[in-house]
Parts: structure tokens; sequence; C-alpha cells
């Protein structure tokens, strides 16, 4: 999630820039895929690259550090990679979006918003849930919701 942040943020510097991708990577020597890659987030960045970049599009000061940051924080897994056997790898992209989320909205009428549900509440549904976890899996499951709701101030004791 924050390579694709990261990502998204090099691409609206360089649009701000009034630069193409063609000519960012003319200037810095690079195929235009590798810009096109880059700003994408299908590729990450090396430093001493991303730093050639925001060179290119004159990004100084407090702006600067705080993309080499995200570039830094981009390279590290996320916390939830640890429960990638209750998690499938197409699902993990859903989980790290809403660890990185500052806000979230969500509506339905049938069932309680998963970073609501308490431990109970999230075992009755796991045990009579059509696609139904082994379980075993279960605890583990719980565990990974509990991670997930310590972003919220009220459920970090539940």
């Amino acid at each position: 999630m924050r390579r694709r942040r990261l990502a998204s943020e090099l691409r609206r510097l360089r649009e701000e820039s009034g630069l193409t991708a063609e000519a960012v990577a003319e200037r810095l020597e690079y195929d235009q895929s590798w810009v096109s890659r880059i700003e994408s987030g299908r590729r990450g960045i090396r430093p001493n690259d991303l730093k050639a970049l925001l060179d290119v599009n004159e990004v100084f000061g407090q702006a600067r550090e705080d993309l080499l940051q995200l570039a830094r924080q981009a390279r590290q897994r996320g916390w939830w990679h640890s429960y990638g056997d209750v998690i499938p790898e197409w699902f993990q992209v859903f989980v790290g979006l809403e660890a990185e989320a500052a806000q979230l909205r969500s509506y339905d009428p049938e069932l309680i918003p998963g970073l609501l549900q308490t431990p109970d509440y999230y075992r009755s549904y796991l045990l009579v849930a059509p696609m139904t976890s082994k379980p075993e899996k279960v605890d583990r499951k719980i565990e990974l919701r509990s991670q997930l709701g310590r972003i919220l101030p009220w459920t970090a004791a539940s």
C-alpha cells in the first residue's frame, strides 16, 4: 500500500511540474517503461533512483524527507504477512488497505463491520459462515482481526 501511495505521489509531482514520463525518463537516462512501472506501483524504487526523481521534479525540504521515509516504509512487509496461513494472498491487499486507512465508511444491514466485531461475534460468524473456516484456523483469524482492531482506539482493550 505504501508503494502504491508513493507511486501516486510521484506521478502527481511529475504532472504538477509539467513533465511527461518520457521527459523524466530522458533526463534520468532510463527507459520510459521504468517511469511507468514506478508510477503505477508495479515496481519498487531504490533510494538513489528516488532521489534522482525528486531532483528532476524539484522536490526539496520536508516533502522530500517525507517521500524518502515513505519509500523506506514501502520496502518493509506489513505486519499482516505473518498471518499468511489464514489470509489468502489475494486478500492481503485489502488487509493492507484497511491497515493504512485513516477513515472507513461502511453500510451493511446484516453484518457488523469487521473492525467493530468483538472476538465472540466473529467466532460465531466464522463457525456458521457459508465458506466456514477450518476449526483450527478460527482462533488465528480472531487474532488477526484483533490486530486490525488496534487501529481503533476504542477497540484496543477488547
